[in-house]
């Protein structure tokens, strides 16, 4: 029969539960991505004729300083002022600073993928 050897790292993400070196045919291996990271497929994968199947990916989230919101002269619609973690697929709002004058962008963003355009006040 055939084996696999250690299953693929996947960035931003850990193996839960006990890794081994050579890995059965079916046998499976399971994948928890970090903190603010969304899992793109499936939490698992199996060892396969001496493959491992096609590995999920943790999509970034979007991470924006207090310090850029108050240089772009913008801060959250709501909620405290914080350090902002925009998991991936999730929109947040933002306003300009009192006395700010909006410059074009949409002030209510997505987060794809660790990219996100923040919009600014001047």
């Amino acid at each position: 029969t055939y084996s696999c050897g250690p299953p693929p790292s996947i960035q931003y993400a850990d193996i839960t539960g006990l890794q081994q070196e050579i890995y059965r045919h079916g046998q499976k291996v399971e994948y928890q991505c970090k903190r603010h990271y969304i899992l793109q497929g499936p939490n698992s994968i199996s060892c396969y004729s001496g493959e491992w199947e096609r590995s999920p990916t943790c999509l970034e989230p979007c991470i924006i300083t207090i310090e850029e919101m108050k240089k772009r002269g913008i801060k959250l619609k709501y909620g405290t002022e914080r350090k902002l973690y925009v998991e991936h697929n999730q929109r947040v709002q933002f306003l300009c600073l009192y006395g700010k004058i909006p410059d074009s962008s949409s002030f209510k963003q997505f987060c794809d993928n660790g990219k996100m355009i923040v919009p600014s006040c001047h």
